[in-house]
């Protein structure tokens, strides 16, 4: 037999390897790696019967690799031993099928107990295998012929016909007919839903099938499980036997993944029986209905009782005010905005309403918000970052992921317009010392320390507001000073140029006559002999 060590830490690897007595469990070659990465290189290319793993490594856990383990079809025992004992990463251990989960505080004793009954329970499976191999070869096949049969029906690559379905039956020598009915249980997983939101696409339907299989088949009969992504969501039909009620086995899946996940799937439960050339119709049907279904959600569902879904758009009313519900917006009523938000919907989506009438509003919150935001020239992009754009996906999922997307999508929005209006408000402030300090020394460092902010951001602020820099606007708001006064007084220019902030009278005169077109001198003889 052989093992493979894994830790990042050298120092343990070398402590196990040299300190426990391999030869008693019949190993004869132990593998060391020191990271996940080089751990999967040595299953790749050497037999490994066991595997002692840590949890806790820097880039890949011990976690995922026991799920990649698992999705490589690998079966390989896997003993986690590690720092941390906490529940959660227990629990994620077992939910992967590893064999045992060992404290690294435990003594070595209780390490080779451990490995002791990993080896005992390997070879009996072993022994096992080798008396079944044949017979269960044969039941593999079977069951992988029965569940393509089904998967090709659900995806229209066998016709839905009982002849077509008795033809491949027989070719195959399967145990069913075509013609026996079943008491279907169909489990409905949103995308982004735990636990299938961490897997990489194409591990959720096997995920789902094995979470399936470990609940149902402890609760009932259940021979047939098929699973097949479809808008967003991953479909699981549970085919139990058509004289059994599968309510209870139903009933004890949802409550076992709200137990592990603190989420639930939707499952459907038609009342009546169905035989495989009706199976694809079923499926389509479902589809719509969970699509439109956006009220009853994370419970058992019967097909039959659901309502008419999809209430006409033209039977609501109005959708909503855009231009009064945007004014709200740019006026901070965040409460008053939210208030008509939540009786529309109380207003409009009943038991009667359908994932359309949730379309439409959330099509109508994003004008109000892109109106009342562009209103006071704040980019969408501030309020619909990452987070929000992925929970507005999954706001269409049911009703109150839509009241949770639309209360976050507000919040960030009134958050925006707050940091909008108090920029304002630090750029007029600036613009005010600047004009009240015109005789003093004024540039953005100076400015900035008079509102205390960085010189960098009181620079970004007054030109995003005022279009000019503040050393553009101190210069042109000097000129227009010195203008009045030489128009409307006869200070000396020598004395007008120092009491607008100029620090000598030839800096004065050039920046003047680049602005205005000629010097100080002839600007006051032509306005003042123009008064006269």
């Amino acid at each position: 037999m052989t093992l493979l060590i894994v830790d990042d830490d050298k120092t343990t690897v070398d402590h196990l390897h040299l300190n426990i007595g391999w030869e008693q469990f019949g190993i004869g070659t132990v593998y060391r790696a020191y990271s996940a990465g080089q751990a999967k290189t040595c299953l790749r290319e050497n037999p490994v019967d066991m595997v002692l793993c840590d949890i806790e490594m820097p880039g890949e856990t011990g976690l995922n690799l026991l799920r990649w383990m698992r999705a490589q079809g690998m079966e390989t025992p896997l003993i986690f031993l590690t720092h941390h004992a906490e529940f959660p990463y227990a629990q994620q251990a077992i939910q992967l099928g590893c064999a045992d989960y060992v404290c690294k505080s435990a003594s070595l004793d209780e390490i080779v107990v451990s490995l002791r009954r990993c080896v005992d329970t390997l070879r009996a499976r072993q022994s096992d295998d080798e008396l079944k191999h044949i017979g269960r070869q044969f039941a593999d096949l079977k069951d992988g012929f029965l569940n393509d049969l089904l998967y090709d029906l659900l995806v229209s690559a066998l016709p839905s016909n009982a002849e077509s379905i008795q033809r491949r039956i027989d070719n195959l020598h399967l145990p069913i007919q075509a013609e026996t009915p079943y008491r279907v249980a169909t489990f409905v997983f949103s995308g982004h839903q735990p636990p299938f939101s961490e897997f990489e696409p194409g591990e959720a339907e096997l995920a789902a099938e094995n979470i399936l299989s470990e609940l149902l088949f402890a609760k009932t009969s259940c021979p047939y499980i098929v699973t097949v992504p479809a808008a967003g969501r991953v479909i699981s039909h549970a085919l139990m036997p058509a004289d059994g009620d599968n309510r209870a086995a139903c009933d004890a899946a949802v409550q076992s993944f709200k137990a592990v996940f603190s989420a639930a799937p939707t499952v459907y439960r038609p009342t009546v029986a169905i035989a495989l050339p009706g199976f694809k119709a079923y499926h389509d049907r479902l589809v719509q209905a969970d699509l439109e279904n956006v009220l009853q959600r994370g419970c058992v569902v019967s097909l039959e009782g659901l309502p008419r879904m999809g209430m006409p758009l033209a039977a609501v009313p109005d959708m909503l005010d855009v231009p009064a519900l945007s004014k709200l917006l740019t006026a901070g009523n965040k409460q008053e905005l939210l208030m008509h938000l939540r009786k529309f919907l109380q207003r409009n989506i009943s038991t009667q309403a359908g994932r359309d009438l949730l379309v439409q509003f959330r099509t109508s919150l994003f004008q109000v918000l892109y109106v009342g935001l562009s209103g006071l020239q704040i980019s969408a992009s501030e309020v619909f970052t990452p987070d929000v754009v992925a929970l507005g996906n999954k706001a269409l999922d049911s009703l109150q992921d839509l009241i949770e997307w639309m209360d976050l999508a507000v919040e960030r929005a009134f958050e925006a317009i707050g940091k909008r209006r108090e920029n304002d408000n630090l750029a007029h402030k600036m613009r005010d010392y600047i004009e009240n300090h015109l005789a003093e020394t004024l540039n953005r460092m100076v400015v900035a320390t008079a509102v205390h902010v960085s010189a960098d951001h009181a620079a970004k602020l007054f030109k995003k507001e005022f279009g000019q820099s503040i050393t553009e606007y101190v210069t042109a708001v000097r000129l227009d000073k010195a203008k009045t006064l030489l128009a409307s007084t006869l200070l000396p220019i020598g004395r007008i140029s120092e009491s607008v902030g100029f620090e000598s009278l030839t800096y004065f005169s050039t920046m003047f006559k680049a602005a205005v077109g000629c010097s100080p001198n002839q600007y006051r003889q032509q306005r003042q002999s123009g008064a006269d």
